[in-house]
């Protein structure tokens, strides 16, 4: 008798869960240019099956169906250990993304070692998803007014009691996006120590991000 065709169920692709990839597969949902953002899809197979040599697949698209260069992408095992696709397994790919916008989304796309016929991630509309959203990052500059004019960022002044040192720095930002929540810090090391952090505060200013802020 000749042996009879394969009988296998097709594989699935789900979100990974948890706090970062509860609704889509993407972590931050947000950042600068170069950052490094983090894909994640979880592979289920009922049948125990791994993927097909090559798969998953990530796509990144910029400004609707245009390919980012390199795109698909092959995804990486993100437990090397875990073999067991019948409660699934993670696959992940870590890509920096430079184009300011937010035109990405993405989609992943996988067969079974059978060839099954290929499998998408189920988000509307043809299995993509939106994101991220990549921005400029902000740019520093020294203050023009006296005493820094420009040309320091440090004003160290002598008196009876103990040096008073202000730090001041102008804060830029294209796309108008305020400081994240640690705002502003500066650096200070003394003598080689390891440099602590200082908080620093918002001095009244009528001008927005773009223009700048102290």
């Amino acid at each position: 008798l000749a042996p009879g065709p394969i009988i296998t169920q097709p594989p699935t692709l789900t979100w990974a869960g948890g706090n970062e990839y509860l609704s889509d597969g993407i972590n931050p949902e947000a950042g600068k240019s170069g950052d490094i953002f983090t894909y994640l899809i979880k592979y289920t197979d009922a049948d125990n099956d791994p993927p097909l040599t090559g798969y998953p697949l990530l796509y990144v698209f910029m400004n609707g169906n245009i390919k980012l260069p390199g795109s698909p992408f092959m995804m990486d095992h993100y437990d090397p250990v875990d073999m067991n696709f019948k409660d699934g397994k993670l696959y992940k790919r870590e890509l920096p993304l430079n184009l300011i916008g937010t035109g990405y989304s993405y989609r992943f796309e996988v067969k079974d070692i059978n060839g099954v016929p290929p499998v998408y991630s189920a988000q509307p509309p043809q299995g993509t998803k939106t994101g991220p959203k990549v921005s400029t990052p902000p740019v520093f500059s020294f203050v023009t007014d006296a005493p820094y004019n420009g040309t320091s960022g440090v004003n160290i002044q002598n008196s009876p009691g103990p040096t008073q040192v202000t730090y001041k720095v102008m804060y830029r930002d294209a796309d108008n996006e305020a400081p994240s929540s640690g705002g502003v810090k500066v650096y200070v090391s003394r003598n080689g120590a390891t440099a602590i952090g200082y908080s620093m505060y918002l001095v009244t200013s009528p001008n927005n991000y773009i223009t700048g802020k102290v």
